[in-house]
């Protein structure tokens, strides 16, 4: 297919890089024979690269052409960090453009058209109420596929409701103490003023310069913060101390919270602990790695387990991933969680925080945490978002 260049562009070799050598540049107005799609470096929000018929490669964002099919790209033939890259930019694209026109819009992830195994892979657009497309109230009818850089991809629209941050709950609705030490990830944990309770995550640390590691407890934010605002951020060195309660017994002790945060991407709090406090196993099995965003599409269909502190050890099923989730918080301001792990309901509140784990192969590895949910969902933020060079926990 022959697209055409919008502005100066640079025609490289060797792979999809700002680094690799530029042997030319192609001026507005010139077209150039697309045969292929790869991902490559991010430039501007976009990684998608094309690659000619003599083997050159072009950032995408410099072509006027976007709504296209190019044949024999199929977005389920990419893997790893290509196809999750490749989804979320194609997400993005579209995600502002559903708020705007679509009645009722409460987001928009990745997964089968109907939740049903046989059925092609589809973007799931979330509303409150489907609406026939001859009802007058209906804005904009969405289109059946979207066409974004080459790419195909069904759409679906599934009727859903709003989902709401599991907890905490109020301390006296569940009696459930604990006994055995080290204590383990899914317990108890309170707010400072022992309030409310929700789950504990998962103990992760990290590496100070002197080569040092300081571990961590690590539950939602909204658990230890239950009033919290939308981006909202707690930290040590410049805060009121706070502190975070745990284990529910008679042994119950204060720990310091060092930093919280609530955003779009993330709903966690981080409480300084002695390392051997706490123990990763879940269901029997010590967690020690987790699903990087690379792997996160493997996820779909796997089978998750999840141990929650009010509900215990509870199995469910990935039906999304990448999904767009809004909420409404308590005092009436509305939230957006990105990149959301869906799965069918498997949680209540007081579990919020709890650990999520899955199976590939051999090995079990971290999921995430559960941070929000309602009467069909459950809603995972991934642990990848906590791992990355900017948070840098690790479990290992």
């Amino acid at each position: 297919m022959r697209l055409t260049v919008c502005k100066p562009l640079n025609e490289r070799i060797g792979a999809p890089s700002i680094n690799s050598q530029s042997v030319n540049v192609k001026m507005p107005g010139e077209t150039i024979e697309i045969v292929n799609i790869v991902w490559g470096d991010v430039l501007d929000g976009n990684g998608i690269w094309y690659v000619s018929d003599q083997g050159f490669y072009y950032w995408s964002g410099g072509f006027a052409e976007v709504n296209f099919v190019l044949e024999g790209c199929d977005i389920n033939n990419y893997t790893g960090e290509a196809k999750a890259g490749i989804l979320l930019q194609l997400q993005e694209a579209v995600h502002q453009q559903l708020k705007l026109k679509v009645n009722g819009y409460l987001g928009c992830g990745f997964g089968n058209k109907n939740y049903e195994d046989n059925h092609p892979f589809s973007m799931l657009i979330y509303v409150k109420h489907k609406l026939a497309e001859n009802n007058p109230d209906l804005k904009c009818p969405i289109v059946k596929e979207i066409r974004f850089w080459g790419f195909k991809i069904l759409t679906d629209v599934m009727e859903s409701n709003l989902c709401e941050l599991l907890g905490p709950m109020p301390v006296g609705s569940n009696p459930k103490l604990e006994k055995n030490y080290p204590y383990l990830v899914g317990g108890g944990i309170l707010n400072s003023d022992e309030t409310f309770k929700g789950t504990r995550f998962i103990k992760a640390k990290i590496k100070r310069d002197d080569n040092i590691s300081d571990y961590f407890l690590l539950t939602c934010c909204h658990v230890v913060f239950p009033f919290l605002k939308t981006n909202f951020e707690y930290n040590r060195t410049n805060s009121k101390p706070a502190t975070a309660n745990f284990p529910l017994s008679d042994e119950c002790m204060s720990h310091r919270i060092e930093k919280a945060v609530f955003n779009n991407d993330l709903d966690f709090a981080a409480i300084l602990i002695d390392a051997p406090d706490i123990q990763n196993i879940i269901d029997g099995n010590v967690i020690d790695d987790y699903f990087g965003i690379e792997d996160i599409n493997d996820l779909y269909q796997i089978e998750v387990v999840m141990v929650g502190f009010v509900s215990g050890i509870r199995r469910g099923k990935v039906k999304g991933v990448f999904k767009k989730c809004p909420l409404e918080l308590d005092n009436g301001e509305f939230h957006e969680f990105n990149n959301v792990i869906l799965t069918n309901n498997i949680s209540v509140k007081g579990d919020s925080g709890a650990p999520v784990i899955a199976k590939l192969g051999n090995e079990y590895k971290l999921v995430g945490m559960v941070a929000a949910g309602n009467s069909d969902d459950t809603c995972i933020l991934p642990f990848y978002c906590l791992a990355d060079n900017k948070h840098k926990y690790s479990l290992k």
